[in-house]
């Protein structure tokens, strides 16, 4: 589990603060030595939280990934700062209590356990940094002289959750997509002249998909551990957009969808990594059109100004409150298991490579409209 060491000094200010009975709860606890070494014993993290949430034990598996040596540098704190969820450090209630802790399964595991009800929740967290996290929270209700704790263990399902995604495009797509040109390959033996060009285009669709479905996937994983090297060059917004219309407009999904451009969408050169940016666009558009129903339009625009370069995408539907919650987090999907790296990947590439923002807006009344915007003079090109 990748777990935040940069913000230890922060946790330290902020447990200094514990107030006298989190102090009273956790030496009650430390005064239990077989209990606590037991749970010390084990290799994943540990808390024990009072009916506040805040954590009046962690385990040593869990002080070492943060590099805290004594228990009190978290004392009184919440998961979510611990595991520096970008939600817990916002300006507002803090974690257990923002908007976002309502799709936290790990929050979902504590409510359920403070009501007597031991839990196994799958829990999704994007750090501040931009790391993604996915984890097992496990509930179980532990009573002490009377009053009732929280004893919840963080197992780390990433590599997991990324077997499954990797099974999902190698046993299912690719090979999908490897039938199809074995089945289009076939058929030019046996059809006449004239429908050649057509199946030889089919061919060289499906042989596109395939080979950017791969490259995605690599980038995707070198991005992830940090190898992934950005090549800056000047790119021409105009010819970005088109390149990404004319590969998406392949897709299978884009068959029976329309897809524009704009007609008051901005030209300009500004600095980038032209492949990078083609996947978070051609990314974007795929799950505009996934959004879609048959016959709907989707939109792809750019705006610019002296500070910045916009690109937009716009589908007619609108998200429920509940997955605009989730949306860039890894493994969330509404598509089904092994599913879940297009927004996430949108996200990752934007703001830890190419120093952009995301955001989106999603509404009944207006559709929903993703945005990525990028400096216009960028001087994070070393």
């Amino acid at each position: 589990m990748a777990l935040p060491s940069l913000h230890i000094r922060i946790l330290e200010r902020r447990a200094e603060a514990a107030d006298e009975t989190v102090r009273q709860q956790a030496a009650r606890f430390q005064a239990m030595g077989e209990v606590c070494q037991l749970f010390n014993a084990l290799p994943h993290p540990l808390l024990i939280l009072n009916r506040q949430r805040e954590i009046v034990f962690a385990n040593r598996t869990l002080l070492n990934l943060l590099g805290c040596v004594e228990l009190d540098c978290v004392l009184g704190l919440r998961p979510g700062d611990v595991l520096d969820c970008e939600h817990a450090w916002d300006h507002g209630p803090g974690c257990g209590k923002t908007e976002a802790c309502e799709a936290c399964g790990a929050a979902r595991a504590i409510s359920l356990c403070q009501d007597g009800i031991e839990t196994v929740q799958e829990c999704r967290i994007i750090q501040n940094t931009g790391t993604a996290l996915d984890l097992r929270a496990t509930s179980t209700p532990f009573r002490l002289d009377g009053e009732m704790f929280t004893v919840l263990t963080l197992t780390d399902i990433s590599h997991e959750k990324r077997r499954r995604v990797l099974e999902r495009v190698f046993f299912h797509d690719l090979l999908n997509m490897t039938a199809g040109v074995m089945g289009y390959a076939e058929l030019l033996t046996r059809v006449p002249q004239n429908e050649i060009p057509e199946i030889s285009r089919l061919i060289a669709r499906l042989v596109r998909e395939l080979a950017e479905e791969i490259r995605s996937h690599r980038d995707l994983s070198l991005a992830e551990t940090q190898d992934l090297t950005v090549r800056w060059e000047p790119v021409d917004t105009a010819q970005a957009l088109t390149d990404v219309i004319e590969s998406a407009r392949c897709l299978e999904v884009a068959q029976d969808r329309k897809l524009q451009l704009h007609s008051a969408a901005a030209r300009v050169t500004f600095l980038s990594d032209k492949l990078l940016l083609t996947r978070i666009l051609g990314n974007m558009l795929k799950n505009a059109l996934e959004a879609s129903p048959p016959g709907g339009t989707v939109t792809i625009g750019c705006r610019a100004n002296n500070e910045q370069v916009e690109f937009w995408v716009h589908n007619q539907g609108a998200m429920p409150r509940e997955v605009q919650l989730q949306v860039f987090q890894r493994s969330f999907s509404t598509k089904g298991p092994g599913r879940g790296l297009g927004t996430y990947s949108i996200k990752l590439l934007t703001e830890r490579y190419l120093h952009g923002k995301v955001a989106f807006t999603s509404t009944p009344q207006t559709g929903t409209i993703f945005t990525v915007s990028f400096p216009r003079h960028n001087s994070h090109t070393t």
